[in-house]
C-alpha cells in the first residue's frame, strides 16, 4: 500500500513539474513574440531569441543584474576627458591584427556584474598597457566581489569596485575561483597581496565624446538601464523597444562605431559565450543610461612583482608555458620545440634570438635583447629553476 501512494506522489509531481515546465514555456513564447512584434513597429535593428537566460523565472533574470548606481545627475562630477583625437571605429578584439580582450566569462545567477565588468576592464588594460595581446591573464572576480563588499542579492557599485581595486586590487583566478554564492573574505588565497593586480587612477565619464575618447585608449567600465526585453538579444543594435525596467548592469565597453547609419557600443557582457554576439553585445549610443549611469575608465595596471603561483601559456606553440613563483622557474612543454617569446610584441614564434647567453644541459634558454628561447630536448622531463641555490633540477614530465 505505500508503495502504491508513493507511486501516486511521484506521478502527481510530475504532472505538476510538466504543467508548471508548460506554463513558463509558453509564457516565453508570448512574451518573445510581442518583443519582436515591437523591433518590427519600431524599426530597430537587433534580433531577438530564446537563451539560457530567458529560460530563467523572472526572478532569477533579475539575480543577473548588480550595479547598484543610480544616474549620473546625483552621483559625483566626471572627469574631463583627455585633449586627444579619437577614432572614427574602434574594436579592441581587432587592433593592429590583435586581440587584446581577454575570454567571455559567466557570472551565473549572481548579482556579481560589477565584478565582472570591472575585471573585463582590468584585464585588458594590462594587455594594452604591457604592449602585449597575448599577456595571459585571468583575475580573480570572486575575491574582488566578496572582499570588496558586494553580495549576490544586492549587487555593488562601479566606484567601490574601482576604489578596490586601486587600494587593494585582486589576484589571479587560482588564488580564488569564482562560485555564484557569497563566501567571507578569509576563503581567499593567504598570499593573495602578492599576487593582486592594482590600477594606479580612476576617474568618472559622462556623455558620448567622452566615452569614445577613453574607449580609444582602452576599454572601460560602464553600467546601464536593463529592460526586459534586453534578455532576448540574440544580436545587431540594441536599443528598448518594450518592457519592463529590471535593474542595473555593469559591462565592460570595447570598442564603437560611428561610420554606419546607427553609432554603437561594442559591449562585453558576463552571461556566457552562447548569449548574444558571442557573449559580446552591440547598443546604440544614447541607449539606456550607458554614458550617464556609472562610467569609470581606469589606467595605469599594475602586475604583481613576484606572479606566484601563475601559469603562462602560449597561445601560438600548443603545448608550452611556464609558470613563476617566489622560489622557482618553470618552463614545460609536450614536444622540445626551440621557441622564444618576443618581449616588444608578446608574441611566441618558433625562432631562436640571435645571441646566447645561458646554458644548462638538458635545458637550456636563450636571451638577447628582445626576446628570450627556451628550449627542451624530447622527453627530458621537467625543468626547474631554484633562485635559492641557482641550480636546475630536472623533475618526470607532467604535461603529457
Amino acid at each position: 500500500m505505500k508503495g502504491y501512494r508513493r507511486f501516486g506522489i511521484i506521478v502527481i509531481v510530475g504532472i505538476i513539474s510538466c504543467l508548471l515546465f508548460a506554463s513558463l514555456s509558453f509564457a516565453e513564447s508570448r512574451e518573445l513574440a510581442e518583443i519582436r512584434a515591437a523591433i518590427k513597429a519600431k524599426g530597430a535593428n537587433w534580433t531577438a531569441g530564446e537563451s539560457w537566460v530567458t529560460r530563467l523565472s523572472p526572478e532569477e533574470r533579475r539575480e543577473l543584474l548588480g550595479e547598484k548606481t543610480t544616474e549620473l545627475g546625483i552621483q559625483e562630477s566626471s572627469d574631463p576627458p583627455p585633449d586627444i583625437s579619437y577614432p572614427d571605429a574602434i574594436d579592441w578584439r581587432n587592433v593592429g591584427g590583435h586581440n587584446w580582450i581577454t575570454p567571455i566569462k559567466d557570472q551565473r545567477s549572481c548579482g556579481s556584474c560589477v565584478a565582472f565588468g570591472s575585471v573585463a576592464t582590468v584585464e585588458s588594460l594590462a594587455r594594452i598597457e604591457q604592449g602585449k595581446s597575448a599577456l595571459y591573464i585571468d583575475l580573480s572576480e570572486m575575491h574582488l566581489f566578496n572582499c570588496g563588499g558586494g553580495s549576490c542579492s544586492s549587487g555593488w557599485y562601479n566606484s567601490s569596485a574601482c576604489a578596490y581595486l586601486k587600494n587593494n586590487g585582486t589576484p589571479d583566478e587560482t588564488c580564488w575561483p569564482y562560485e555564484p554564492v557569497n563566501r567571507s573574505c578569509s576563503n581567499t588565497c593567504p598570499d593573495w597581496q602578492s599576487r593582486a593586480v592594482k590600477i594606479t587612477s580612476y576617474g568618472r565619464i559622462s556623455g558620448i565624446e567622452s566615452h569614445k575618447t577613453y574607449v580609444a585608449i582602452a576599454p572601460i567600465l560602464v553600467a546601464f538601464r536593463v529592460y526586459s526585453d534586453f534578455y532576448y538579444y540574440t544580436g545587431g543594435i540594441y536599443e528598448y523597444t518594450s518592457g519592463v525596467y529590471e535593474g542595473g548592469h555593469a559591462v565592460s565597453i570595447v570598442g564603437y562605431d560611428t561610420t554606419g547609419p546607427v553609432d554603437y557600443w561594442i559591449v562585453k557582457n558576463s552571461w556566457g559565450d552562447s548569449w548574444g554576439e558571442n557573449g559580446y553585445f552591440r547598443i546604440k549610443m544614447g541607449e539606456c543610461g550607458i554614458e550617464t549611469r556609472s562610467s569609470y575608465w581606469m589606467s595605469g595596471a599594475l602586475l604583481p612583482s613576484t606572479l606566484s603561483g601563475w601559469i603562462f601559456m602560449s597561445p601560438d606553440i600548443p603545448d608550452f608555458g611556464y609558470s613563476l613563483s617566489e622560489s622557482d622557474l618553470v618552463f614545460f612543454d609536450s614536444w622540445g620545440y626551440v621557441i622564444s617569446y618576443n618581449f616588444t610584441t608578446g608574441l611566441w614564434v618558433d625562432e631562436p634570438p640571435a645571441d646566447f647567453v645561458y646554458v644548462d644541459w638538458p635545458f637550456y634558454y636563450v636571451l638577447d635583447s628582445g626576446s628570450v628561447m627556451f628550449a627542451l630536448p624530447p622527453e627530458s622531463g621537467l625543468p626547474v629553476y631554484h633562485f635559492s641555490t641557482g641550480h636546475w633540477e630536472v623533475l618526470p614530465r607532467i604535461i603529457p
